[in-house]
C-alpha cells in the first residue's frame, strides 16, 4: 500500500533508474541503450519491457528506419524526471565525485539547477522537520 514501495517496484532497479536517465537525454533505440550503458542485452530487454507494462515508457516504431523501435516515455514516465534530477543532485552533494558525472542544466542558458525545494499547496517552501506522513484512506469501493 506504500506509495514508496509500489514506485520502486516499477523503477527501483538499479538498471531501469539508468534507462530513464538515458531516455530523459534523447536516447531511444534498444542498440543505443546497450552502447550508452555497456547493459547486457537480456538485461536491457527485460528492464525495457518491464518499464513498457508498467506504462513508463512505449515502444513506437522509429522514425528513421521502419525496422526499429524507439522506447519513448509517457507522461508518466516524464513526471519521474524530477525524481531523477532529486536522487542526482542528492547524489552530487553526498557520493563520491571522481571521475565525469552528469548533472542537469537548464537546456537553453546552460545554468545549474537550484536544489529542489518541497513547498505545500499553500506556497510555503518546507524543511523535512515541517513534514509529517499521514495514512489516507482509500475510497471505499461499491
Amino acid at each position: 500500500a506504500c506509495p514508496i514501495a509500489r514506485s520502486l517496484d516499477l523503477v527501483g532497479e538499479w538498471w531501469s533508474l539508468l534507462i530513464l536517465r538515458e531516455s530523459f537525454s534523447g536516447v531511444r533505440r534498444f542498440k543505443d541503450f546497450e552502447q550508452r550503458l555497456g547493459i547486457a542485452r537480456n538485461i536491457l530487454s527485460t528492464r525495457l519491457k518491464k518499464l513498457t507494462e508498467a506504462g513508463v515508457l512505449e515502444r513506437r516504431p522509429s522514425t528513421e528506419d521502419a525496422r526499429e523501435v524507439d522506447y519513448r516515455l509517457t507522461p508518466m514516465g516524464r513526471e519521474l524526471g524530477t525524481v531523477l534530477i532529486a536522487l542526482a543532485q542528492w547524489g552530487q552533494r553526498w557520493t563520491d565525485q571522481s571521475g565525469d558525472a552528469p548533472c542537469f542544466v537548464n537546456r537553453h542558458s546552460g545554468s545549474a539547477l537550484q536544489p529542489l525545494q518541497l513547498i505545500d499547496a499553500d506556497g510555503v517552501v518546507l524543511q523535512l522537520r515541517d513534514i509529517a506522513m499521514v495514512v489516507e484512506k482509500a475510497a471505499a469501493s461499491g
